[in-house]
């Protein structure tokens, strides 16, 4: 399935069964997205980098409640969906006053998991162009980003772009979306136009 204007998001899943764990690991990853497995709140690093946290509520040790709400006192931007068995009114509505932007009730189907998680993603991602494309001057391509732009505007895929660079896969989709948030592009032909018209290449 290809993705919407081809971008990968990186996402971050606690999900403490280890059968269902591995099963939304594979859907999420083969839907092309780069994806961060725990089991448990405590196993995520302070310093990971993600734009989609899915999260179980009822999680060993800090449950999912406690988990979305400090992620979303540090990471603002963050899109938070949140799963569980609890299916009431109140449970969602805690889940809701935390910080989640997606409750979905347990046993989630996994279309309406990828539906939820492109979409979120291509908000954020939407939001995120207008303010980029806004601060642009003050956040300039950085040499990487401009040699894939360059390698992009000459036809490379990304894979081409990757074994000239050194890099994996995942790097080079993580600089292409850093491009297009800082252009304000939502395709490979509008980044390339938008920096042609700046000058950029």
């Amino acid at each position: 399935m290809l993705l919407k204007n081809e971008i990968s998001y990186n996402v971050l899943l606690v999900e403490d069964n280890l059968a269902l764990n591995a099963v939304l690991t594979e859907i999420i990853s083969g839907e092309g997205h780069n994806i961060f497995s725990y089991m448990s709140a405590e196993e995520v690093p302070e310093t990971l980098e993600y734009e989609i946290a899915i999260l179980d509520l009822n999680l060993p040790g800090e449950d999912g409640l406690s988990l979305a709400r400090r992620i979303r006192s540090t990471k603002a931007e963050i899109g938070i969906i949140l799963m569980t068995v609890r299916s009431e009114l109140s449970d969602r509505l805690k889940g809701y006053n935390v910080g989640a932007d997606v409750y979905l009730a347990k046993p989630v189907d996994p279309n309406e998991l990828l539906a939820v998680l492109n979409s979120l993603g291509n908000r954020l991602s939407d939001k995120l162009s207008k303010k980029s494309a806004q601060d642009f001057n003050h956040k300039p391509l950085s040499d990487k980003e401009l040699t894939v732009l360059k390698h992009i505007s000459k036809g490379l895929s990304y894979k081409e772009s990757s074994a000239i660079l050194g890099v994996s896969l995942s790097t080079v989709q993580t600089h292409i979306r850093s491009i297009y948030l800082k252009l304000g592009a939502n395709s490979k032909i509008e980044a390339i136009e938008n920096a042609r018209d700046r000058k950029i290449i």
